[in-house]
C-alpha cells in the first residue's frame, strides 16, 4: 500500500496556522498528517469534544486526511494528558493516545501519564505513536512494532539532546523496528536565525533503512513523502545467508523470555 504522509511545521502553537497546514497537505495529496506536540501550546487544556477538537475534525473531514493531533488535554476525569488525538479520513475520532513517558518537568505541572500503547488502524495501514520524551526509551518502539504499527509517529518540542544525537535516536528508532518514522516540531520565526540549542524544527519522515526521506528545514512549512508499505525491508547476510525479510528474521531471533529485567529498577 502506497501512502503520502506530511509532517506539519507551524511556527507557533497557533490554530489558524495549524489548520492552514493541514489543508495545504491535503490540497497536495497528503493521506495522512502530523502536528507536533502541544500544537495549539498549554495556556488552556482542550475538554474532551472541545470546540479545538471539532476544528481539526472537520478540517480532516474537509480536507480527506488522516491527522494526529497532539494537544494538552484535560479527559474525562478531569485529569492533565499530553495528548494525541487521532482523525480518519472522514473525520471521524480513531482514539486517543496519552504520552507514557512524562519529563519530570511535565509531572510537576500536573500532567498525568498514560500507561497504553495503542495502534490506530488508518484503514490499510497502522499507526503508532511516540511523544517526545517517549522516544528516549527503545521499548516503547518496540511495543508499537509488536503491536502491528506500520508507520512511527514522533511529535516533539525538541531541543535538549543537540542535533547529533537527536538525528541519531531518530534513525535508530527506525531502522531497530524495520518502520518509517515521521516526526514534527515546531519551526523557527522566518525573520529569526536558528542556532543550537533552540527548538530544532526539522520535522520530516525517515525511512525504514534510516534515510531521510523528507525534512522541513528550520521554518514554518510542511514537507511530504510517498511510502510503500508493501515494500519488504530486505537485509543482505544480516542473520542468515543471501537477501531476507528484516522484521519476520528479527521476530525469529527474539528472545524475549530473557527480557524480564527490563521492568526491573
Amino acid at each position: 500500500m502506497r501512502i503520502r504522509v506530511a509532517a506539519l511545521q507551524p511556527g507557533s502553537p497557533d490554530l489558524a496556522e495549524c489548520l492552514a497546514l493541514v489543508a495545504q497537505a491535503a490540497a497536495r495529496g497528503a493521506d495522512f498528517a502530523l502536528l507536533p506536540e502541544t500544537c495549539l501550546g498549554g495556556a488552556q487544556p482542550e475538554p474532551p469534544g472541545g470546540p479545538r477538537t471539532e476544528a481539526f475534525a472537520e478540517a480532516a473531514a474537509r480536507g480527506g486526511i488522516a491527522l494526529a493531533v497532539p494537544l494538552l488535554a484535560l479527559d474525562g476525569t478531569g485529569a492533565l494528558r499530553n495528548r494525541a488525538l487521532v482523525f480518519d479520513r472522514n473525520g471521524h475520532s480513531l482514539g486517543c493516545y496519552d504520552k507514557v513517558h512524562c519529563t519530570q518537568g511535565e509531572r510537576q505541572s500536573g500532567v498525568v501519564p498514560g500507561d497504553a500503547w495503542p495502534v490506530f488502524d488508518m484503514g490499510g495501514w497502522r499507526l503508532g505513536i511516540l511523544i517526545c520524551h517517549d522516544l528516549s526509551f527503545p521499548e516503547a518502539a518496540r511495543i508499537l512494532r509488536l503491536r502491528g504499527a506500520d508507520v512511527l509517529a514522533w511529535p516533539h518540542v525538541q531541543s535538549g539532546w543537540g542535533e547529533v544525537a537527536w538525528e541519531a535516536v531518530l534513525r535508530a528508532r527506525a531502522i531497530d523496528q524495520g518502520v518509517p518514522l515521521v516526526c514534527a516540531s515546531f519551526g523557527r520565526p522566518p525573520d529569526r536565525a536558528w542556532r543550537p540549542g533552540q527548538m530544532i524544527g526539522r520535522s520530516g519522515v525517515v525511512g525504514a533503512d534510516g534515510l531521510t526521506l523528507a525534512d522541513a528545514g528550520r521554518y514554518p512549512g510542511l514537507t511530504l513523502a510517498d511510502l510503500d508499505l508493501g515494500l519488504p525491508l530486505l537485509k543482505h547476510d544480516f542473520t542468515r545467508g543471501g537477501e531476507h525479510p528484516f522484521w519476520p528474521d528479527v521476530l525469529a531471533d527474539r528472545r524475549p523470555e530473557t527480557y524480564g529485567r527490563l521492568s526491573e529498577r
